[in-house]
C-alpha cells in the first residue's frame, strides 16, 4: 500500500492526517496488505511527522524517475502499532 495525504491549511495540526494514515494502514491490513510506504519530499516536515506519529519508520532514500528525491517512510502491517 502506497499511503499519499493531504489536509486544507485550516484543518492541519489536528491530527486528522495520522488518523486518516491509521485507518487506511489497518484496512489494508485486514484486506491482506503486509506493508505500507510514504514518500515525502526532504523539506515537507510536516509529512514527515505524520509518517512518524502514524507508526512508520524511516527507511532509504529512494529516487523517482525525474531523480527527485524523497525520504520513504515504512510500516509493517502485520504488526500492531505502539
Amino acid at each position: 500500500m502506497n499511503v499519499a495525504y493531504g489536509v486544507y491549511p485550516f484543518w492541519r495540526g489536528h491530527g486528522l492526517a495520522a488518523r486518516a494514515v491509521l485507518l487506511a494502514s489497518q484496512y489494508a491490513a485486514d484486506e491482506g496488505g503486509v506493508e505500507a510506504v510514504i514518500q515525502v519530499e526532504p523539506e515537507n516536515s510536516a509529512s514527515a511527522a505524520v509518517a512518524r506519529r502514524a507508526g512508520f519508520t524511516r527507511d532509504e532514500q529512494p529516487h523517482s524517475k525525474d531523480g527527485q528525491r524523497f525520504d520513504r517512510y515504512i510500516r509493517d502491517l502485520r504488526v500492531d502499532p505502539q
